[in-house]
């Protein structure tokens, strides 16, 4: 049993937090008995379903600022056209 398969190896500071409800500690206590696999499965969904959030507001956030810098003029635009042209050139080499 590596350090990972069960919550009482973990050091203190990373063992469940003070608020944590039997219900959470019993599911933890349940996920690090998973496989390997299993296990990073759910950790890549659960880091997304935290990051959905975060990701649409940073990219709106983006959108928002490329738009002022067209809008301003500190940044000109290029046509899609000219765009795939240098992406064919490139991948030609």
């Amino acid at each position: 049993m590596s350090k990972a398969d069960s919550l009482d190896e973990l050091p203190k500071s990373e063992l469940q937090p003070s608020y944590m409800t039997t219900t959470l500690k019993n599911i933890a206590e349940t996920v690090v008995q998973l496989p390997p696999k299993d296990r990073v499965f759910l950790a890549e969904r659960l880091l997304a379903s935290l990051e959905d959030a975060d990701i649409e507001q940073t990219w709106v956030e983006e959108a928002k600022r490329r738009r002022d810098e067209v809008r301003s003029g500190k940044v000109k635009p290029v046509p899609a056209e000219d765009v795939y042209r240098r992406i064919e050139k490139l991948l030609k080499k």
